[in-house]
Formats: structure tokens, C-alpha cells, sequence
């Protein structure tokens, strides 16, 4: 069971240090939370670089969708991930390339290597969150 006030502080932590966010799964699903949590990500001040592969190129909440986290010159604070566990990996990866301080897997997303991986190289890891709700209940 984790310990809820250290994984607390540490949510409050990255939201407060994060200005850019590279968000993975973005849709143009209004009904998906990768669509309405980008939404309120841009809201509430956060620069959000939108990948998905399959809209390349197109316009997202008036934001360029990039196929690949590599595709972004910028410093990238966040990697917020509304894919499957099981790719969770391979983004950390790519994450620890990039030199991205934080990783976050979004509700009812997790996996244990991709933690591993992360914690190794020392990147705060959040998983199983929204971040959407986590803001309202910490940040509001």
C-alpha cells in the first residue's frame, strides 16, 4: 500500500514544477480524457505538445500534434500517458533520452517496469492518477 501523503506531495510537487507537457494518446474523442484533460491542462496555464501518430500534423486545442515525444525540441517537464500499460516502458525510455523529469501514467494505467525504470533514473513516477482530478483537489 503506498504511503498517501509522500505520493500526495509528490503529485503536488510535479504539478507545481511542470510548465511543459508532452501528452501521449492525444484524441479527438470529446469523450476520451486524453481530449478534455489536454483541455483543462491548456486551461490552467500548462504548455501541452500533443502526440499521436495517426493525427500528425493536424491542430489539437489550437496545438500541433507531433507523432513522436522526439519530434519536440523543446524542454519537455512532463510525459502525461493515456496509453496502455504495456507501452509504458518504451515511453520511460524515450523519456530518459529526452531527459524528462516526470513521468505520469494516467488512471487505471500502470506498470510495474516501467516504474522500475524510472525510479532507476531517478524521475518522479506517478501512475494510476488523473491529473486533471489531481489538480482540481490539489491545485484549485
Amino acid at each position: 500500500m503506498p504511503d498517501l501523503e509522500t505520493e500526495t506531495k509528490n503529485i503536488e510537487f510535479v504539478l507545481k514544477n511542470t510548465k511543459t507537457i508532452a501528452l501521449i494518446g492525444a484524441t479527438f474523442r470529446e469523450e476520451m480524457p486524453a481530449h478534455y484533460v489536454m483541455k483543462y491542462l491548456l486551461d490552467h496555464n500548462y504548455k501541452v505538445f500533443p502526440i499521436n501518430p495517426k493525427y500528425e500534423g493536424q491542430q489539437l486545442h489550437g496545438q500541433k500534434i507531433v507523432s513522436d515525444l522526439n519530434d519536440i525540441d523543446e524542454t519537455i517537464d512532463m510525459v502525461n500517458v493515456f496509453r496502455p500499460g504495456n507501452e509504458a516502458k518504451d515511453i520511460v525510455k524515450k523519456s530518459i533520452t529526452k531527459d524528462v523529469k516526470y513521468i505520469w501514467l494516467q488512471l487505471g494505467i500502470t506498470s510495474q517496469e516501467a516504474q522500475e525504470l524510472a525510479l532507476k533514473h531517478d524521475k518522479k513516477y506517478i501512475q494510476d492518477r488523473c491529473t486533471l482530478i489531481e489538480h482540481k483537489k490539489l491545485m484549485s
